[in-house]
């Protein structure tokens, strides 16, 4: 059995699983008031919350990194996206602050893989002269997911209540594994259901050694990415907008940092929702990436599961949570101030 255009199926699964993974985040926020209420738990508890959840966001983004670049998109999109499913539905169960970090952390982890595999599945799927569109796809999931998870959860809240609400999303996320197996069965090189004349293009304009290569460009290419975003925001924030050329300025920021040529007569700004949803602060999540691979850099690589640094990250970074600054725990945490170096030699290493 042959699928004609497959690349294109495999990429709706992925903007699917983005959409999935903006209303899993989402839920916490709307289904919180009543949530807290019935556990007893108040802001300073759901301030915790959100530092747990971020600060294994962060971490959860290096390591399915170099989960992805061992075990692949196909195997790596399933764990994370079963981590955060089953994280997403534990909720449900959650009793009190330990039990409820635990699985926000686990969600944290899970949601994270979403855009390292969704970049690495990109470079591998289409052809050079396609993945601009193909990350356009996934990235709109992103925004959708913004937009329709109000809707879903209060639907969801209204008719069944917020535990009910936790398990229905989890499920879902579950549900999407299905497909995605089914269809990914290997990479376009050796997928049985790929036409020849799909496999051609893919692989046809590709650099000399990109297929070996990829996965140490991804993530390169992905902080590269978020740079631009994180610019175009910045700088649309901080300009006098009677004089302003949006165009002009975006050509100028897409030249500087994009991995891809600007498209004439295209107006990328006005579809791009964090300018909307979100200030350029919510770009300060990079440093948590820097931050995170020079933390990581105090754990044994060949036994991340170190007892004593892992007790050591307990009780100087979860333990306080929101009481201290995030700088203090950190600095607590290393024993110095945080550096760039960790991250750096990471990014030269791919």
């Amino acid at each position: 059995m042959k699928i004609k255009g497959l690349r294109w199926w495999i990429i709706t699964l992925i903007f699917i699983a983005t959409v999935i993974n903006y209303i899993d985040r989402t839920a916490f926020a709307l289904l919180w008031p009543e949530m807290g209420k019935d556990l007893g738990m108040d802001k300073s508890d759901y301030a915790i919350m959100l530092n747990v959840f971020m600060a294994c966001y962060a971490i959860g983004k290096f390591a399915s990194g170099k989960l992805y670049d061992k075990i692949g998109t196909r195997l790596g999109f399933t764990v994370s996206i079963i981590i955060w499913s089953l994280a997403s539905a534990f909720h449900a169960f959650a009793r009190g602050i330990i039990s409820l970090s635990i699985v926000r952390g686990l969600l944290g982890i899970g949601e994270a893989g979403n855009w390292p595999g969704a970049v690495k599945s990109n470079g591998e799927w289409f052809p050079i002269k396609e993945r601009a569109i193909a990350q356009g796809i996934f990235n709109a999931g992103a925004s959708i997911g913004n937009v329709i998870a109000p809707f879903i959860i209060v639907f969801l809240y209204t008719m069944f209540g917020w535990k009910t609400t936790y398990i229905i999303l989890g499920l879902v996320g579950m549900l999407w594994v299905i497909p995605w197996l089914f269809l990914n069965k290997s990479t376009p090189e050796k997928h049985p259901w790929v036409t020849q004349e799909e496999r051609e293009l893919i692989v046809a304009d590709r650099i000399e050694g990109e297929l070996e290569d990829s996965e140490n460009k991804d993530e390169g290419l992905s902080v590269k990415n978020q740079m631009y975003y994180a610019a175009l925001s910045l700088n649309y924030y901080r300009q006098n907008p009677d004089n302003f050329d949006l165009t002009k300025e975006m050509i100028r920021l897409n030249n500087l940092y994009s991995n891809f040529e600007h498209i004439e007569n295209t107006h990328f700004y006005a579809n791009f929702g964090h300018l909307v949803g979100y200030s350029a602060m919510y770009y300060t999540y990079m440093w948590s990436l820097v931050i995170a691979a020079d933390m990581f850099s105090d754990f044994d690589q060949n036994n991340l599961l170190d007892t004593t640094v892992a007790n050591h990250y307990r009780q100087t970074i979860l333990a306080p949570g929101g009481s201290e600054d995030a700088d203090k725990l950190v600095t607590s945490f290393l024993g110095r101030p945080y550096s760039f170096t960790a991250f750096e030699n990471k990014l030269k290493r791919n």
